[in-house]
């Protein structure tokens, strides 16, 4: 399903107006769900956010005004977390057509972005080294470990994104899944209250 389809969903939800220790409340555990988030992305694994998410699910009355927050705050980071991947790509193809007069763009194109990171360093170096036959030794050794340098921050990235994808996902899951359990609550009080179910 879309992020945009996610969000609008997830802003369905009814929420009550909250008091001043509820505000500060909620704030504080959407503040320890991204301390989570960042522990999930720096160990990879999953389970820290999720564990505070299946927390939240357990509770009787699962606080989802709090839930679909975390969801928009993870949302954002994965927008920002997908820029900086972009950026990565960017900023080397920039340098070296300004500092070196190459192109790097055919081996990398804008719609295989999320495979930059897979790029081999040594096919890159030949590639460039036959557009300008005329780089010196310093300039192969200042390309080759700027392009080390700006691929493992891009396999760092795409890891992140991947991760964030998959927490958003899990928590737009469980948010959709309430949304429709609170649907059928409300249409089946209802019918109650109208008579219709014996």
């Amino acid at each position: 399903m879309s992020d945009s389809r996610r969000k609008v969903s997830m802003n369905n939800f009814d929420s009550e107006p909250l008091g001043l220790w509820s505000l500060a409340s909620m704030n504080s555990l959407r503040l320890e769900a991204m301390e989570l988030f960042d522990r999930s992305l720096a160990e990879h694994k999953s389970y820290p956010l999720e564990g505070f998410i299946e927390r939240q699910l357990a509770q009787e009355q699962p606080p989802l005004d709090l839930l679909s927050q975390v969801a928009e705050d993870v949302h954002q980071r994965l927008m920002t977390l997908r820029q900086n991947h972009f950026e990565v790509r960017d900023d080397v193809l920039k340098t070296l057509r300004v500092d070196f007069k190459v192109d790097l763009s055919p081996l990398v194109p804008p719609n295989t972005l999320e495979n930059y990171h897979l790029l081999s360093l040594e096919d890159a170096l030949c590639y460039l080294h036959l557009q300008n036959s005329g780089l010196s030794d310093d300039d192969r050794l200042v390309l080759k470990k700027m392009l080390q340098t700006s691929l493992d921050r891009a396999t760092q990235l795409y890891h992140d994104v991947m991760m964030a994808e998959h927490l958003y996902d899990y928590l737009s899951d469980w948010l959709m899944g309430l949304h429709v359990l609170s649907v059928r609550d409300s249409w089946a009080s209802t019918d109650c209250d109208r008579g219709l179910v014996h």
